[in-house]
């Protein structure tokens, strides 16, 4: 008979093995974490990487919402199931390279819930594809992109620049700024469509991903979403939706768009209003607004928001942003902007002018800067004069003009328009289309060249004679 110590000695012996055996089961059949966090939301605390969890709270941007910040976008798709129960659920759990599982949930099709598993921990779609790209640090940002697609250095100082004019709209002490040069916005840079898909499993240029607090883009300096990610920063405590014209109309009217400057979008968005092309007010309709392409509803709402910006106090403005911010994503037709008339908008502009491309100017005093056989540059105080031919690429460098392939920037003129390109941005920052004016201006044609004026500001120039 088995007395005392020994009865202790097997027991123990029998609950490590059955400890070893437990272990090795989960190595080789991991849990189906989609399944149980779809029973239980508040399960997903249980199988979060450390790592995952300091990212999406180290900007602590949080949404007043009943379950965890990492599974926003995820919990419209159990709410589709049970108002139609005859659909079938299902949590696959497919086997990858190396240690890693792919587990998400389905309803009809449609995909959420979405992990990838390693050591029963997760890891977001986003993170698992970009797992062994390069990083690079700026100011601000952490930039995360492939190695065969470095980010542009000078693209990276182009965005941390704009991040600091951000905070000139809404002004406090330094600790937003502080704190986010220390914590950086990760940024994550595609070189193609495809990649962009494969990693948000959208059809987009780019995307701020709430969940995560990550900027995924095409463009290597996309300040339309990182001033969707810096108003949420800057309030902190935020509910999920706001009203799609406040929305997106402060990400136009301080960051443009995807392939747009902010001031492009302006003359685009004084045009639609002088034209009567749109009635602006029924912007304030979110369904109108949504409804609307945007094309025609972005620039509108950015100019918009550029008087709001000049007639409120940022704590009004603030006031309205967050009156017409809520978790449900219903709104009520914004009530507060009778004063926002057409003369005032004009007046705005008047005084505010966003035009980058002139064919009259004041100045006349220009003294030529560069000659060739496609383009030629003179200077006064503010602007340039250029007379170019139907296109040509060209540098600024070392205060010179150098023309040759794969510049920076691309200059294209026509008879019916003229458009400025910055190629390192892929982004239009000055346009004149005879297509976008009521004005009678022609673009004048003089001995073969194509002749206008621009300000130095366009290309980031302060040449002075």
């Amino acid at each position: 008979m088995l007395k005392g110590p020994a009865i202790i000695i097997i027991v123990l012996t029998l609950f490590v093995s059955g400890l070893d055996a437990s272990w090795s089961k989960t190595d080789n059949e991991p849990l189906n974490i989609s399944a149980k966090v779809w029973e239980d939301p508040h399960s997903i605390n249980n199988f979060s990487l450390p790592t995952s969890i300091q990212n999406y709270n180290k900007h602590k941007i949080s949404y007043k919402i009943p379950y965890n910040k990492f599974l926003i976008g995820n919990i419209a798709l159990k709410a589709y199931s049970q108002d139609n129960p005859q659909l079938t659920v299902s949590h696959p759990l497919i086997k990858l390279a190396g240690s890693y599982y792919h587990n998400y949930t389905e309803v009809n099709g449609l995909i959420a819930y979405e992990f990838y598993i390693s050591d029963n921990n997760i890891m977001s779609r986003l993170d698992y594809h970009t797992r062994t790209w390069q990083k690079m640090d700026s100011e601000y940002l952490t930039y995360h992109f492939p190695s065969d697609s470095p980010i542009p250095q000078t693209a990276m100082e182009i965005l941390d620049k704009r991040i600091e004019s951000f905070f000139s709209y809404f002004p406090q002490d330094n600790y937003e700024l502080d704190s986010l040069r220390i914590n950086k916005l990760d940024y994550f840079y595609c070189p193609d469509l495809e990649t962009i898909e494969l990693l948000t499993s959208y059809k987009t240029r780019g995307i701020f991903l709430l969940n995560q607090d990550y900027i995924v883009s095409t463009y290597p300096a996309h300040f339309h979403e990182v001033t969707h990610f810096l108003i949420n920063y800057y309030l902190k405590n935020n509910q999920l939706y706001t009203h799609t014209f406040l929305q997106e109309g402060l990400a136009v009217a301080i960051g443009g768009r995807g392939g747009q400057s902010r001031d492009a979008l302006m003359e685009t968005g004084k045009f639609l209003l002088d034209t009567g092309m749109v009635n602006y007010s029924d912007f304030y309709d979110v369904e109108k607004f949504r409804t609307e392409h945007p094309s025609i509803s972005y620039p509108v709402a950015g100019l918009l928001t550029r008087v709001m910006l000049d007639h409120y106090s940022p704590e009004e403005y603030l006031a309205l942003y967050k009156k017409y911010s809520n978790s449900s994503g219903n709104f009520s037709e914004i009530t507060e902007l009778e004063w926002l008339t057409k003369d005032i908008i004009d007046e705005y502009v008047e005084n505010n002018s966003f035009r980058s491309i002139f064919f009259h100017v004041d100045e006349t005093d220009f003294e030529p800067i560069y000659t060739s056989e496609k383009l030629q540059v003179s200077v006064s105080n503010e602007r340039l004069q250029l007379k170019s031919k139907s296109s040509v690429d060209f540098d600024f460098q070392n205060n010179a003009f150098i023309e040759s392939e794969n510049s920076r920037y691309s200059l294209t003129c026509s008879s019916e328009e003229i458009k400025l390109v910055d190629n390192l941005l892929d982004e239009i920052i000055a346009i004149w289309s005879l297509n976008f004016t009521l004005s009678d201006e022609a673009i004048p044609f003089e001995n073969g060249y194509y002749t206008f004026y621009i300000n130095q500001t366009v290309l980031s120039l302060n040449i002075f004679k």
